[in-house]
């Protein structure tokens, strides 16, 4: 196995996970670890094994990690000694799609999705354009289309920054009397 002393920015979900590191301060002779990956949605744990020169390695295995949700995590590595818990390490790193599985997989930000959605609910507007419905004693009422071409004007600026479009720099000159 290729040995990895840093953690990955990414990898991805179904695939082998494994990185060895050592904290000077927490030796694995006297500490237990584990690194967690949390985001507001998930959280995952791989156990930290203890090596002999001191260090631990995180290891999961692919079936494991296909059960990861993709999307961008922040890392902690915890140690413990009795009384004593240390984060020594933390940061970011993104679990991609699991392209092993050869499911189908939407890339598309939450921006894009919502923008999507909208464009929908346009289409359907312009096809029958009533705002409210009764039937049978039931009410029904609608987006009205100035509130869905504002949302999608919002969610489009979204996605544009998403992307890095719709930002251009601006030059411009001033001539003035010296």
């Amino acid at each position: 196995m290729l040995e990895q002393t840093e953690f990955p920015t990414s990898f991805s979900a179904g695939t082998s996970f494994f990185v060895t590191r050592t904290f000077a301060d927490f030796p694995s002779d006297t500490f237990t670890s584990s690194l967690q990956l949390t985001n507001q949605n998930n959280a995952f744990t791989i156990s930290g094994t203890s090596n002999a020169d001191r260090s631990f390695s995180y290891i999961e295995v692919p079936a494991v990690t296909s059960g990861y949700v993709s999307a961008d995590y922040s890392f902690s590595v915890i140690t413990i000694n009795g009384n004593t818990t240390c984060i020594p390490e933390t940061g970011d790193i993104e679990v991609t799609p699991n392209v092993i599985a050869g499911a189908p997989v939407d890339v598309r930000s939450n921006a894009e999705k919502i923008l999507d959605q909208i464009n929908l609910l346009l289409e359907g507007k312009f096809i029958s354009d009533k705002e409210s419905y009764s039937i049978a004693g039931r009410s029904l009422n609608t987006f009205k289309i100035e509130d869905l071409l504002s949302a999608k004007g919002t969610y489009q600026s979204l996605v544009n920054a998403e992307k890095g479009e719709g930002l251009r720099p601006v030059l411009q000159e001033f001539h003035g009397r010296s």
